[in-house]
């Protein structure tokens, strides 16, 4: 069942998890499309896993400076 609430229109998916999404409801909406929608979530979930790992690579960055950070004050102290 799609709720009234979680049905997106093609201009909110600005998300890569919204343009996976989007695909799949229109799939559960009208199935005619089938071949053209998987390629599009195929494309989504390619961008969506490259996002995700930029992100994890901006933690491990982010926690590496941290760290330097906190050494370089304990050695001036």
């Amino acid at each position: 069942m799609l709720r009234e609430k979680d049905i997106m229109q093609p201009g909110e998916a600005v998300t890569p998890a919204r343009r996976i999404y989007l695909p799949i409801m229109m799939m559960y909406l009208d199935c005619r499309w089938l071949g053209r929608l998987l390629q599009r979530i195929r494309h989504a979930m390619t961008e969506f896993m490259g996002a995700v790992e930029n992100q994890k690579r901006a933690r491990v960055c982010i926690e590496i400076s941290r760290r330097r950070d906190e050494r370089r004050l304990l050695q001036s102290l």
